[in-house]
């Protein structure tokens, strides 16, 4: 599932230069997880129709194969990636 998750990532970071895009396994419900990508682009997020169709496009062939995914803005803290890679739960296109 986590070359599926980059291939969103780069996706989403092609859309405008300067994005950062990454991803985590959210395991903080406990009936549920589900793959996080966050985007801190908050212009690109919230009016760009690239990216919905980017998102609703992933979603439904995520949602195939049993995978719960959310598009979220989030602007990171360097000690917040940090932390998501000691866990090696960080996605990144480094």
């Amino acid at each position: 599932m986590e070359e599926i998750i980059l291939k969103i990532v780069c996706a989403i970071e092609a859309l405008k230069e300067g994005t950062i895009c990454f991803a985590y396994l959210d395991k903080s419900y406990e009936k549920y997880e589900f793959w996080a990508i966050c985007v801190n682009d908050f212009q690109l997020y919230m009016s760009d129709k690239r990216f919905d169709k980017i998102g609703s496009a992933w979603r439904k062939i995520l949602k195939t194969k049993g995978c719960r995914v959310s598009f979220c803005y989030q602007n990171p803290s360097e000690k917040f990636l940090a932390k998501l890679a000691d866990e090696d739960n960080l996605i990144m296109n480094v």
